[in-house]
């Protein structure tokens, strides 16, 4: 992961939105947070400098299923990459999120390793 790499994590439970920019920061990336689905569409539309998607299935509102298909439709924002994370491990569900866009789906709790290499694919590609 490159330093200064804008990362927006859509993340409902203020704890896990915490240990996630904990465990980013050694990067030195620019984080945004948003609180839902909804949030995170509303500040895609003024912000064209996210480079990748941190993003939570299970929210209030707007679902990560969603908001990733608002994110795959729309031409402004097509283009990020979309990482889940998420405590559903339920059968299907990763195949469900990559088939409806996602770049990676790594499951709650996030071994860091996994999120790094995830990360690191994306950005090489």
């Amino acid at each position: 992961m490159k330093e200064g790499m804008n990362i927006m994590i859509v993340e409902d439970d203020p704890t896990n939105a915490l240990a996630l920019s904990a465990v980013l920061r050694k990067h030195k990336p620019i984080l945004s947070f948003a609180i839902n689905g909804n949030d995170c569409i509303d500040k895609l539309s003024v912000d064209e400098n996210t480079e990748l998607i941190l993003l939570d299935l299970m929210m209030p509102e707007m679902d990560g299923y969603q908001t990733l298909d608002y994110i795959r439709n729309n031409v402004r924002t097509m283009h990020i990459p979309v990482i889940i994370i998420t405590a559903r491990t339920s059968r299907g569900e990763k195949e469900r999120a990559i088939k409806q866009g996602a770049n990676a789906y790594i499951t709650k709790p996030i071994e860091l390793d996994c999120l790094m290499h995830a990360i690191t694919e994306i950005c090489n590609q």
